[in-house]
């Protein structure tokens, strides 16, 4: 029966996204919002629902690049000599990479591997594709939250009754391999919700909470902030009971970032002041709301990531240092740490250990130590060119650049979160949405660029500012 729904589902989604690729998107949220249900429902929970969604993002790419809509992949070097000789050579050495893998190990290697590469790079053009028009951005953006933020808070469903709904349990609890945590002096299981396992349902609660943040931002009803700081603090809440605690730090983390981004580059800054009123409140309710949350015992540990953040930077080194003796610096292979690894056939487990569990030792494993060199000389040269686009936006005053340091703070704070804890990042449906958060964040970046250049060029400043304040406010 539940293969039958996928089927129906994807065959109204053919039929849609044909039609109207842009439409496609949602099929990929309600693919993404149904893989781990349907999963549950099926006897033996068969992993293939795990690729659902990127069978439906196939989809909208083809019926997109049939209509040339996806953007060029120069829009990545924003018009830089330097980003763009720093990206070929990323190019090259990934191809080599990929090569020294299927030599060393097994051609499946590099190809099940690359996938953890090429969808997000996919998605990216995609999304710049769909943020040609902007307000298309905000259009995903109110999709995602009206689709995966209920989905989220269904984690309070699995504290009540998981035992009795099947959909509510963890993947992990039907084939005996449920996750445990033994913490706080007691055992803690993972709470999911709809979703597979708590470590999705914390990054779905996560996000859509920064979803919902940069919509508010871009509202001027009271009434839709309080109802944005009331999902907050049930995301929030939602978070604890996964006993993902990364997930928290990342949140936390995010509304710090804008905090300063905002402060340095936007010129309204009474909006964002007004905005930050119900943040006060939701900080002020939060210390009452966990003194009434039952099962303290995840309240304590989700706190103590705040103290034990130096002890997973400790972890994170410790990694990558192991990572560097097992790949004698040089790298392994594109595809060795990857989830797929695992169906090409070999038995890679002795060779790569735990070393990939944070970012930087994943990344040593399979790109070594020149692959890791050329990434931060990338984003070195990015972080350049990214300060002097945002200074140019500021004396714009391009409306635009709220939401260009939302989409910045949240991608940076993914990049914490990866470099701690890898296995997240081998999810699909995650990578598809991160890709697409880049795709619209590069799209603005562009756009930025190529105005900034003409601007250089021709003396004259043209007013190509974008239509979202008005298209939201209205």
């Amino acid at each position: 029966m539940a293969l039958l729904i996928a089927a129906g589902i994807s065959l109204i989604a053919l039929l849609v996204t044909a039609q109207n690729w842009r439409a496609g998107f949602i099929f990929v949220l309600i693919a993404g919002l149904l893989q781990g249900p349907l999963r549950k429902l099926t006897p033996g929970v068969p992993a293939y629902y795990i690729l659902w969604p990127a069978v439906l993002f196939l989809l909208v790419l083809f019926f997109a690049w049939q209509r040339r809509q996806l953007a060029p992949v120069r829009l990545l070097y924003l018009e830089d000599p330097g980003l763009r000789e720093l990206w070929s050579l990323f190019g090259l050495l990934f191809f080599l990479q990929m090569v020294h893998a299927g030599v060393r190990w097994s051609p499946l290697v590099p190809m099940l591997g690359a996938i953890e590469y090429l969808v997000p790079l996919a998605a990216v053009l995609l999304g710049a594709g769909l943020a040609r028009d902007p307000r298309r951005i905000f259009w995903y953006l109110r999709w995602y939250v009206l689709l995966m933020v209920p989905a989220a808070l269904s984690v309070y469903l699995s504290v009540w009754y998981q035992d009795a709904w099947p959909i509510l349990r963890d993947v992990g609890t039907f084939i005996g391999k449920a996750l445990i945590i033994y913490d706080m002096g007691t055992v803690m299981h993972s709470f999911s919700g709809t979703f597979r396992v708590g470590e999705i349902a914390s990054w779905h609660a996560a996000t859509g909470a920064v979803f919902l943040f940069i919509l508010a931002f871009y509202r001027r009803r009271p009434a839709f902030w309080l109802l944005v700081v009331l999902l907050m603090l049930l995301l929030t809440g939602a978070i604890l009971y996964t006993g993902r605690r990364k997930m928290l730090l990342g949140l936390t983390l995010f509304l710090g970032l804008q905090t300063i981004g905002l402060g340095l580059f936007y010129k309204g800054v009474g909006k964002w002041l007004i905005l930050a009123l119900p943040l006060v409140g939701v900080a002020s309710l939060f210390p009452g709301f966990l003194t009434e949350v039952p099962k303290q015992e995840y309240v304590g540990r989700g706190l103590s990531v705040f103290t034990s953040a130096d002890d997973r930077l400790e972890t994170g080194l410790n990694l990558m240092r192991s990572a560097i003796i097992r790949a004698d610096g040089i790298g392994l292979g594109v595809g060795v740490y990857s989830q797929g690894a695992r169906y090409a056939g070999v038995d890679l487990s002795s060779a790569v250990g735990g070393a990939g569990e944070a970012g930087m030792g994943k990344l040593v494993l399979e790109l070594g130590i020149p692959g890791v060199l050329l990434i931060l000389f990338l984003g070195m040269r990015f972080v350049i060119v990214l300060l002097k686009l945002l200074r140019f936006l500021k004396r714009q005053r391009d409306p635009s650049l709220p939401l260009l340091i939302f989409l910045g703070s949240y991608l940076l704070t993914q990049g914490a979160v990866f470099s701690v804890a890898t296995q997240l990042f081998g999810d699909p449906f995650v990578l598809i949405n991160l890709g697409l958060m880049m795709g619209f964040f590069a799209a603005l970046l562009w756009r930025a660029a190529i105005w900034m250049k003409s601007t250089r060029k021709n003396r004259e400043i043209v007013n190509t500012s974008l239509p979202i304040r008005k298209e939201l406010l209205s």
